[in-house]
């Protein structure tokens, strides 16, 4: 099967010793030598023109217009000069190119790449063919996908769905502990109001503060923080509320 047209790129440069030489182009055997088979040459890079085979080179040595093949060749040359022989093999390109939108009805080569106008994919060429409808072309392994949109895109959705979720029960964990702070904050608010009540209330009574009583009274603070518990207190508490002191 043909490759893409290529340009002849031998022979472009002058070489006195191969002036007005004729020189032949034949196909070559899986080995890379050359068959009786002469190959086709073309004018232009498309379209169905052809060039001759032998072709004659100028006075220089140098091929007379542009050529191009589509098969590997191996070219054979020689005059009264120089006897004849042969050149190594050459082959036509196969590097791939990329073709823009995917048209029906096209020659594609190994290697080229084509856009889907209807997805955005990217496929490859991986068998050379005449192109008839994507989907079955796909289906008969003539292409491979080189990028696939939709699915990067659902991927991409799903990930930042994902990553959505995540921050949202970060931002969860984060107001949970501020409130949390804010509540302890708010029991160590009242804590404090409770103590200063407590001493305000100490104070009106004419008691000791916290620790400041003399040796051998005791004050212990209720749990419910609306008072204090008082033992072995001397006066004035007795004076103040009886021998059983104060009952709070």
């Amino acid at each position: 099967m043909p490759f893409r047209r290529t340009p002849v790129k031998i022979f472009q440069l002058g070489n006195p010793l191969y002036a007005n030489a004729p020189v032949s182009f034949f196909a070559i055997d899986g080995d890379g030598n050359p068959t009786t088979s002469l190959i086709t040459l073309y004018n232009t890079p498309t379209g169905a023109t052809q060039g001759g085979n032998p072709q004659t080179l100028d006075s220089n040595g140098r091929l007379t217009s542009a050529l191009w093949h589509d098969q590997p060749f191996v070219a054979k040359i020689g005059t009264a000069v120089v006897p004849q022989h042969q050149t190594a093999p050459w082959y036509p390109d196969d590097t791939g190119i990329f073709q823009g939108n995917w048209v029906t009805a096209t020659l594609y080569y190994v290697g080229d790449t084509v856009r889907d106008a209807a997805t955005g994919n990217l496929y490859e060429c991986a068998i050379q063919h005449l192109s008839g409808t994507l989907a079955t072309d796909i289906a008969a392994g003539d292409w491979s996908t080189v990028f696939d949109v939709a699915g990067l895109t659902t991927a991409t959705n799903a990930d930042m769905a994902s990553a959505a979720a995540s921050a949202a029960a970060a931002n969860a964990d984060r107001l949970l502990a501020d409130a949390d702070a804010a509540a302890a904050h708010a029991d160590r608010l009242q804590a404090d109001s409770d103590a200063a009540a407590v001493a305000a209330a100490l104070a009106a009574a004419g008691l000791p503060a916290i620790g400041g009583g003399a040796p051998g009274q005791t004050l212990v603070l209720k749990p419910d923080l609306t008072g204090y518990l008082l033992s072995d207190i001397q006066s004035p508490a007795a004076a103040l509320y009886g021998a059983s002191g104060p009952n709070w």
